[in-house]
């Protein structure tokens, strides 16, 4: 009897061990500002529409690990840094007096799409980004978390980039024009 509850419990511990966890790992994202999606509906797409909507529509998509966010986060701090010095200046009027200020991003203030998909063998992603709160985009009947948000102007409040996460660099940067 013994030997059969043994071989049991080893049998057992083969077949479990072998499983592939059923879990995802956690990422290191702030869900609060970021949404990664898996698949959207292009059918709605328009003159907004940017180019790479139509190169994902007929990519497949893959899960993003942290490893990936790692690379998304320093390509586009390091991206944004370099706009940054070189942003267009806007003009602005306070109270009757023109004001010239630097068009810049602020990371730390924006909503980010990662839209991660693989073209010719190589993982890419995009990366939408822009500063709507969520309160302008409720009353606007936008839910920026279900879908795509592109627009056509707000300068550095919109902005999009293509990493290429295969080859560790950044494939497309794009800065909407001023309205």
């Amino acid at each position: 009897m013994n030997k059969a509850v043994y071989s049991i419990f080893i049998l057992f511990s083969f077949v479990s061990f072998g499983q592939e966890p059923t879990t995802k790992s956690v990422l290191n994202i702030d869900t609060s500002k970021i949404v990664i999606f898996q698949s959207i509906d292009t059918s709605f797409t328009n003159y907004t529409t940017p180019d790479w909507v139509y190169r994902y529509k007929v990519c497949r998509s893959f899960t993003l690990n942290n490893n990936d966010i790692t690379i998304i986060n320093s390509l586009l701090i390091k991206t944004v840094n370099k706009y940054n010095l070189s942003a267009p200046y806007s003009n602005w009027y306070e109270q009757d007096s023109l004001i010239k200020v630097r068009d810049t991003i602020k990371l730390n203030e924006d909503k980010r799409q990662y839209f991660p998909y693989i073209e010719n063998k190589k993982r890419k992603v995009c990366v939408n980004s822009f500063c709507e709160s969520d309160s302008i985009l409720v009353k606007m009947g936008l839910n920026w978390k279900k879908e795509p948000m592109f627009t056509d102007g707000g300068g550095a409040c919109f902005f999009y980039l293509i990493i290429n996460l295969t080859d560790n660099k950044v494939e497309h940067f794009s800065v909407n024009a001023p309205l």
